[in-house]
């Protein structure tokens, strides 16, 4: 199972749309913690989760516009801000592409024929639909980001969707109508890619690549099978769903196979949950304000004192305590 950087900054963008992060991570069955990670991490699945909810939650055509024509957006991360450094659009589309994984499960192919240079977007799996609402907000990103760079109102030439077509604020924003047909393209002229980025300064790019590529590599770290199911855990036990079938249906297995299969790599799926919840109910307890039923509710306990035995076992300390200690030293 394929993971993805998110930046943490997606929490800030929430409040400026007026919408309370951990109600959103909530309802997309995703953990409260993942915007305060120093470099959360995703799955596809969840990230379209999310993405879905924040649609469902601003139910407004002009909602990807304005996410994607943010103030400051070319600083969002550093794969962005890193591309808004190239010399043209040219560069900086290819850049985008080498280093989607550091934004989310996208996969950007770009086909150059003559004078026409093809943005194609899909999912990271290439089979999985692509939300309306990612497509939508990713394509006026890119967009605005070329504007914003040549100090031009640049346009595509052309801009085909794979899902339905949106109302007209995003083709008036295009400055195209955009049109049905079976993948995700924004179709730019060469020339118009090929003028010179106001925003160019190599030194920056030189300066962020050698992270960049550091990122990508730790995505490949612990690809272990028993991180696979911690990445899964995170995700389904503040929907109660907890258990060996549940992950095992979510990874697409069965429950014989993942049980063998983290034997193969000496631990069971009830070392792997405890592990999980353990590392989860420490930081909710230190970077959060959540009270003890939030965070046993958020673990996957039915009952309150499941939790507070279970973390007297891990840590020797009551809750209480925990925090107190926790407290003292950062004072």
């Amino acid at each position: 199972m394929k993971r993805f950087l998110l930046d943490g900054r997606y929490g800030a963008v929430l409040q400026s749309f007026g919408l309370q992060p951990i109600a959103v991570l909530k309802k997309a069955g995703l953990p409260v913690t993942l915007f305060t990670q120093e470099h959360p991490v995703i799955t596809q699945d969840a990230y379209f989760r999310l993405m879905t909810t924040i649609a469902d939650l601003m139910p407004d055509e002009s909602v990807p516009i304005r996410m994607a024509t943010m103030e400051s957006i070319e600083t969002f991360s550093p794969p962005i801000f890193a591309a808004y450094c190239s010399r043209n659009g040219l560069a900086c589309l290819h850049r985008l592409a080498r280093y989607k994984r550091l934004i989310g499960p996208l996969a950007l192919d770009i086909c150059e024929d003559g004078d026409a240079v093809c943005l194609s977007l899909a999912a990271a799996d290439r089979q999985t639909p692509l939300p309306a609402f990612v497509v939508e907000t990713e394509m006026v990103f890119f967009v605005h980001l070329l504007r914003k760079a040549v100090k031009e109102p640049l346009k595509p030439v052309a801009v085909t969707l794979a899902t339905a077509i949106p109302g007209q604020a995003f083709a008036r924003f295009l400055g195209v109508q955009p049109k049905l047909g079976g993948t995700n393209v924004l179709t730019f002229s060469r020339s118009d890619l090929e003028k010179p980025f106001i925003s160019e300064n190599e030194t920056m790019w030189q300066y962020f690549e050698p992270e960049m590529n550091k990122r990508l590599s730790e995505l490949t770290v612990d690809d272990s099978f028993a991180a696979q199911v911690r990445s899964v855990l995170t995700e389904l036990l503040p929907a109660g769903e907890g258990t060996s079938q549940h992950v095992a249906d979510r990874m697409g297995i069965s429950t014989r196979t993942l049980q063998r299969r983290l034997k193969d790599e000496g631990t069971t799926f009830q070392k792997v949950l405890s592990g999980t919840r353990e590392v989860l109910a420490r930081h909710y307890l230190r970077h959060t304000d959540m009270t003890t039923q939030d965070i046993a509710f958020l673990l996957g306990y039915a009952e309150v004192n499941s939790f507070l035995r279970a973390f007297a076992i891990w840590t020797g300390q009551t809750v209480r305590d925990f925090r107190k200690g926790d407290l003292n030293e950062h004072e």
